[in-house]
């Protein structure tokens, strides 16, 4: 019996030491309802080729006239999206990898951006770009505003948390799932030269449980951008992929 309780204790500290044990109300379990409907399903795979290959031409192929690229900018249209990502270098361009970061943890339906009346679909990715999923969290911190400025959501599994900016060094924790709270400081301190193209962001969990540098790759930013695809008439286009200006 002694030693089951001892294997018991040991798990329980085990847990606690990799931030595992943090409540459901602080985190945000992912979400995919592209399923819910077929042709999106087939978009979405198009799509995914597409930012693979890297094909400038199929992806302005689906994108809506009006495309948007910043709100607060005043960014609208394909020549817009195209002066943003510098596709005149296409291959180089960063645009690639932050969408398919954006669609490959799953999205969620939502009312879109044009023609609300007459859309019959619209979707967002990351479903962690969806205010809707965060209620549960701010009934436990009601005078907490969630700044997307400073808020991000752990999208993987078992994430490990360094404890320091290095992927050598000591592991401290393990999240899954769980909201963060993003110390753009510290960040920018240790990684002078990236500009804000972090490889890692020091990171707190909302009750403090876990401190310290998560992957840049194991995170949605609630200030980074957000897909938008739309189906009218049957058909699927990209509406936005925009940040939270």
């Amino acid at each position: 019996m002694k030693s089951i309780v001892s294997v018991f204790l040991l798990l329980i500290c085990v847990l606690s030491s990799t931030g595992q044990t943090q409540i459901a109300e602080y985190k945000i379990f992912p979400v995919d309802e592209t399923g819910k409907d077929t042709s999106l399903v087939t978009f979405v795979a198009q799509l995914k080729n597409i930012l693979t290959e890297k094909d400038t031409a199929r992806l302005f192929a689906i994108m809506h006239p009006k495309m948007v690229t910043s709100f607060g900018g005043i960014m609208f249209g394909k020549q817009d999206f195209m002066s943003q990502w510098h596709l005149e270098n296409a291959k180089e361009s960063e645009v690639w990898d932050l969408m398919l970061h954006a669609i490959n943890p799953g999205g969620v339906f939502c009312k879109g951006i044009f023609d609300e009346d007459t859309i019959e679909a619209a979707i967002q990715y990351p479903y962690a770009s969806d205010g809707r999923l965060y209620q549960s969290a701010a009934a436990h911190f009601p005078d907490m505003y969630f700044d997307p400025y400073f808020t991000g959501v752990c999208i993987r599994k078992n994430a490990p948390v360094y404890e320091s900016c290095d992927e050598s060094s000591k592991q401290v924790a393990t999240l899954s799932y769980d909201i963060l709270l993003i110390d753009y400081e510290a960040t920018m301190n240790a990684q002078p030269d990236a500009g804000f193209d972090f490889k890692m962001h020091y990171i707190n969990t909302l009750d403090g449980a876990v401190k310290g540098w998560i992957k840049t790759s194991d995170i949605y930013a609630l200030g980074g951008r957000t897909l938008f695809l739309e189906k009218k008439d049957g058909k699927w286009n990209i509406t936005g992929f925009v940040a939270f200006d």
